[in-house]
């Protein structure tokens, strides 16, 4: 007799679209940097919104055009940069903080963690999955 997959239901609408669109470790990170694109693009927003401006003024402010601060706050632009991001907020009185943080295990490819750690890693996991 065939074994049948049981197939387990959520409601969360976050993982039911991580499981059908989200399939590679290239993908999850793509999906990754489109978030902190849209991020950026909605603080430079939020900022301009506060202090009043138009996306003209903020241009002027930083000796551009309104046009290309329409592009920086637009979510799909992927093009940011450190200086232009530090010509914003220094026009806004504002500063970037940049953090590094080790990345989610999740991001880690399986084939990629060998060895002691390996072992260690997957003995955690269990631990993790029982205290759930």
């Amino acid at each position: 007799m065939p074994t049948t997959k049981k197939l387990t239901r959520t409601a969360d609408a976050v993982a039911i679209l991580k499981k059908r669109h989200v399939r590679t470790p290239a993908r999850e990170q793509e999906l990754e940097l489109a978030r902190l694109n849209a991020k950026i693009a909605r603080q430079i927003y939020a900022l301009r919104v506060s202090a009043r401006l138009t996306q003209e003024q903020l241009g002027k402010l930083i000796g551009t055009t309104g046009s290309v601060i329409s592009r920086l706050e637009d979510d799909d632009y992927h093009g940011h940069s450190l200086p232009m991001l530090l010509k914003i907020t220094q026009a806004l009185k504002q500063r970037i903080e940049v953090r590094i943080v080790p990345q989610r295990l999740s991001h880690v490819p399986a084939r990629a963690v060998t060895g002691s750690f390996a072992g260690r890693l997957r003995s955690r996991s269990r631990r993790v999955t029982k205290v759930r």
